[in-house]
């Protein structure tokens, strides 16, 4: 068999998967979001007419507030305590290997298994109202029945979630960087305020980046935890876009108008994530 043949015959298995798992559905919900397609209905070509909706739908732009709101707050906070805690564990702090054990078990738990635990935990009689009773507190918060605590409530049980994420890949890029330069640094004077502007930080530019990039796709299509916590109440205070989506394939059955949702939905992400990679190329990093 010719090499060029048997590369093929290797590469089969994984292109076929790309195929069947990646570029089907894609192009199968490109397809049907031009139809009104709705289950037991019959099937018509309608022109775009579900993008037309989809703008007017005051479910998708209350959605994709939700999600965002939600996303920059997480991953911002998600990223600020992984930086410190890996700046913090990467140097000699006793008792650091137990503590790095500690930050990762998050990253082992169900996600949907912690949004029912966290909601036995900040029920209107659990644990942490609970305390706050202790406390001398008179009026318990509802966490999660208040529209004003529940983004935060589901804010914080991501946070306690996925901290180690960010702290998993941070600490392994700063574990990464050549000791020389600090060696030099230190020579010169340098204070730990300066290493860290002009060396550790720039060298972790593009670590970073990667780090935010899957965490922002990650959050801004978050489902489970939600699900767990809220299910999108009290009303649709906390119903994200990927919630919402779900209700229209699932509840009401509109797979027409599904497939619209979720190629919009693509879209907001590719321009997110290319937004990302062009301030990268122009800062040069």
């Amino acid at each position: 068999m010719r090499p060029e043949r048997t590369k093929l015959l290797y590469l089969a298995p994984a292109l076929a998967w790309i195929f069947a798992m990646i570029l089907f559905p894609l192009f199968y919900t490109i397809g049907i979001s031009f139809f009104d397609y709705t289950l037991g209905g019959e099937t018509e070509f309608n022109y775009g007419l579900n993008y037309l909706t989809a703008v007017q739908d005051y479910r998708l732009w209350n959605g994709l507030k939700v999600s965002g709101v939600f996303t920059v707050v997480v991953v911002s906070i998600e990223f600020l305590l992984g930086l410190g805690l890996a700046l913090l564990l990467s140097g000699r702090v006793r008792g650091r290997r137990t503590l790095r054990l500690i930050m990762l078990i998050p990253l082992f738990a169900c996600p949907i298994a912690v949004g029912y635990l966290y909601l036995m935990i900040f029920h209107q009689r659990g644990p942490v109202n609970a305390f706050l009773g202790l406390l001398g507190f008179v009026e318990m918060p509802n966490w999660l029945g208040d529209p004003s605590l529940t983004l935060f409530t589901v804010g914080f049980v991501d946070i306690w979630g996925w901290t180690s994420f960010m702290f998993l890949i941070l600490l392994a890029a700063i574990e990464s960087l050549p000791v020389e330069l600090y060696e030099a640094a230190q020579i010169d004077g340098a204070s730990g305020w300066l290493k860290f502007r002009k060396l550790t930080f720039p060298m972790l530019l593009p670590t970073i980046l990667i780090a935010l990039t899957l965490r922002i796709t990650d959050a801004f299509k978050i489902f489970d935890i939600f699900v767990g916590l809220t299910k999108g109440g009290p009303g649709i205070s906390t119903e994200v876009y990927s919630m919402y989506v779900y209700r229209v394939t699932l509840e009401y059955f509109k797979f027409g108008y599904s497939g619209a949702l979720s190629v919009i939905f693509l879209l907001i992400m590719m321009v997110a994530i290319n937004v990302l990679f062009l301030f990268r190329r122009l800062r040069k990093w």
